[in-house]
């Protein structure tokens, strides 16, 4: 074989040798980039997808967490994610936006109200990470006390009823209009008692974590104790 014919393989096999390193080299930052671009997806959808404090309750809460750093993202700030495996802590988001610096604490607790303590806490953390904001976000209630507690100072609290209202203000256009197709359809068709089977009707609760809020209730009350949440899967 001529010598320059043993060159040009000695060069294809070197360049057949090097293109399998660098393939292997990269399937390590495919598999990272891969995992990344689907974590984003699936806060994308998770987000989109709320359509009630019911919903937004019923999440495990580091879906939670992660629902709202997404909704902080497309308010315009910069999040960092800081809880981890366990629940509660001090900081589970950090945010900034325009220079300025904010931590977050997400307390999912459906039933649960947020008192002062709390509120305390957060402050006291704050003090020790020299951090000028905080931020308080719970899916149910906020305690007459922790509002004196934040009033005057650089705290803002979000309750269950200031949630959904800014969850869905950072929804895409299309997701709002089906959702509010929906929700729609769900206030204007009446289920069936689940107990009695009658056709059901709009009653608003007057005590309770639900006070306020509107849910289906059986026409024979008190007769019949039957209810339903308002929820799409009614229909």
């Amino acid at each position: 074989m001529p010598l320059e014919s043993v060159h040009t393989a000695i060069i294809s096999v070197l360049f057949r040798i090097m293109a399998i390193i660098i393939f292997i080299a990269l399937i390590p930052l495919a598999s990272y980039v891969y995992l990344y671009v689907k974590k984003q997806q699936n806060r994308v959808r998770l987000l989109d997808k709320q359509s009630s404090i019911e919903s937004i309750r019923a999440l495990h809460w580091q879906q939670f967490e992660h629902l709202l750093g997404e909704t902080f993202r497309r308010q315009g700030y910069q999040v960092e994610q800081r809880g981890g495996a366990q629940a509660d802590g001090g900081i589970d988001l950090l945010l900034w936006k325009d220079g300025n610096r904010y931590c977050v604490q997400c307390k999912h607790w459906r039933a649960q109200q947020v008192g002062v303590a709390v509120v305390r806490e957060l402050y006291g953390v704050m003090a020790s990470e020299q951090i000028p904001c905080g931020i308080i976000v719970t899916s149910g209630r906020i305690t007459e006390a922790a509002n004196d507690f934040a009033r005057g100072k650089w705290l803002e609290l979000i309750d269950g009823e200031a949630l959904l209202p800014m969850i869905q203000a950072v929804q895409s256009v299309s997701t709002r209009y089906i959702h509010q197709l929906q929700e729609e359809k769900a206030r204007t068709v009446p289920p069936h008692c689940p107990l009695c089977g009658q056709v059901m009707i709009l009653r608003t609760a007057k005590k309770g974590v639900q006070a306020g809020s509107q849910f289906w209730g059986c026409p024979t009350y008190p007769q019949c104790h039957g209810t339903r949440a308002i929820t799409i899967s009614n229909q």
